[in-house]
């Protein structure tokens, strides 16, 4: 995927996605020269454990722009960025909304900004888990970003055997 001869870029401009059954991710970005952006009234909708709204891993490009995503399955983050280290996930606008699980799972290595986004979710907003060595997470809240509608919990770390040296930092911007 690191060949720029395998490069992938996907944008979308509204309409809607919808899927059905386990593990069945709404859009998903993987390897290092895939991009995936959205834009306008786009509406994904899941249904199903372990389906994902929106999904960046390996490397993956996610440019979230005035989406509505919602899940409705165990497990099934509205937001999931998985060993995504030096590639880019912002989400600018729109609702993620997860009727089941946290509203953003985060992985290993990952990074997100939000701006102006909203986060619903039955479980904490944020989840950063860690189940590998010297990994690090960066989430970035802000402006016009509202967190609140959850369990109680913006943010949970979970750290899982060699995940124990993990770091997340949160950065909360005025007017967030």
């Amino acid at each position: 995927p690191s060949d720029p001869e395998n490069m992938s870029k996907i944008s979308l401009y509204g309409g809607s996605i919808e899927t059905h059954g386990d593990i069945a991710y709404g859009v998903i970005s993987a390897g290092g020269k895939s991009t995936l952006s959205t834009y306008g009234s786009l509406d994904i909708y899941t249904w199903g454990s372990g389906s994902h709204g929106a999904v960046a891993t390996w490397g993956g490009v996610l440019d979230i722009n005035d989406t509505s995503i919602v899940t409705d399955g165990e497990n099934a983050a509205g937001l999931y960025v998985y060993d995504n280290r030096d590639a880019p996930v912002s989400v600018t606008g729109g609702t993620i909304q997860s009727n089941k699980s946290a509203g953003i799972l985060l992985q290993n290595n990952a990074n997100i900004s939000l701006t102006g986004t909203t986060v619903v979710s039955a479980g904490a907003s944020l989840v950063s888990r860690f189940t590998a060595s010297d990994q690090t997470q960066t989430i970035t809240i802000g402006k016009g970003s509202v967190l609140t509608e959850n369990n109680g919990r913006l943010l949970v770390v979970e750290r899982e055997g060699e995940g124990a040296d993990g770091k997340v930092t949160l950065m909360l911007e005025a007017g967030s």
